[in-house]
């Protein structure tokens, strides 16, 4: 057991530095105004999936119909080629979360290495330790990635406390208060 999740996590280590590398490239080899609408994209799927989690999942017992309508629509849009059968939907809301939630650092390491590489274009001293920040922060979201894919493997949700934190990304431009 122990071995597969060291596996586990080394694997999906690697997908989260390459989430990361990508985000990088991007964010250096497109113009600066792309690669902030590149980011700018990444954050406003993180603000979906952060209210997903926190207004449809956090609280309720059951995972709502419309998700499993949508897992329906998707199966059959992709079929069952691209959507094996291993894949089914989980009837418990925390798990579903935690797969968000997981789905959530994978957008934020993206979008944290673009910035580091759309600040990398301008030549700076001070540009250079930002988009040290920014890359830190991205590896940082890369590594909660490979952690919380590991625990999720195991069969277990992640802890509460890790599913409802979010992200200083998601801080900028989320508010948690209930819509009208």
């Amino acid at each position: 057991m122990f071995d597969q999740r060291i596996k586990v996590f080394s694997d999906t280590l690697q997908i989260g530095g390459v989430i990361a590398a990508a985000g990088s490239v991007a964010g250096l080899w497109l113009p600066a105004s792309v690669a902030l609408l590149l980011a700018g994209v990444a954050v406003c799927r993180i603000c979906w999936l952060e209210d997903n989690i926190h207004h449809d999942l956090l609280r309720n017992d059951r995972v709502p119909a419309g998700y499993r309508a949508c897992r329906a629509r998707r199966r059959s849009i992709l079929g069952r080629l691209l959507l094996p059968e291993d894949t089914e939907p989980t009837d418990c809301p925390k798990v579903l979360a935690s797969q968000l939630r997981i789905q959530s650092h994978a957008w934020a390491a993206f979008a944290w290495a673009v910035l580091a590489g759309a600040v990398l274009s301008y030549p700076a001293p001070a540009t250079m330790a930002l988009a040290a920040l920014f890359m830190a922060m991205a590896l940082r979201n890369a590594d909660y990635f490979a952690w919380a894919q590991t625990a999720l493997a195991t069969g277990q949700a992640l802890p509460a406390h890790l599913i409802a934190g979010r992200g200083p990304l998601a801080r900028l431009a989320y508010s948690s208060r209930q819509s009208d």
